[in-house]
């Protein structure tokens, strides 16, 4: 089953928990080592200019970043997950009527992930996915 609550750091983390088939109590409770950070284009082309509020002068996806590189130390599989393809103008759908914008979002994204792909985020890989049911299928 899936349970929600909210992490120091990343999106999505999992656990496996034994229990007790007679008194359905918790008996064992093991973290596997991975965290994810997922965002689609859009989301990202717009944090990478949002200030982050705690670390400034970051953006909120450097911060993010640095977050999850300092604050998961124990964990060693550290992933971003983009959604999204950055060269499909319709994933930015809400800039149509300003292509230099457009333009600008998308070269944000497509630098990012280059970035990450190269090891400019040290210990953080990262997967790309076309979409929502793509990511799910991930």
């Amino acid at each position: 089953y899936c349970e929600k609550q909210a992490l120091p750091s990343g999106d999505y983390m999992f656990v496996a928990r034994k229990y007790n088939k007679n008194t359905t109590r918790m008996i064992d409770e093991r973290v596997f080592d991975m965290i994810v950070e997922r965002k689609n284009v859009t989301d990202l082309s717009n944090c990478l200019i949002v200030p982050s509020k705690k670390y400034k002068p970051l953006s909120f996806f450097e911060a993010q970043m640095y977050k999850l590189q300092q604050h998961c130390g124990l964990i060693s599989n550290k992933l971003f997950l983009l959604e999204g393809d950055e060269d499909c103008p319709v994933q930015f759908n809400h800039h149509e009527g300003n292509p230099a914008q457009l333009q600008l979002m998308r070269k944000r994204v497509k630098t990012l992930r280059m970035q990450i792909e190269q090891g400019e985020y040290r210990g953080v890989d990262i997967t790309c996915t076309r979409n929502k049911d793509d990511t799910v299928q991930f």
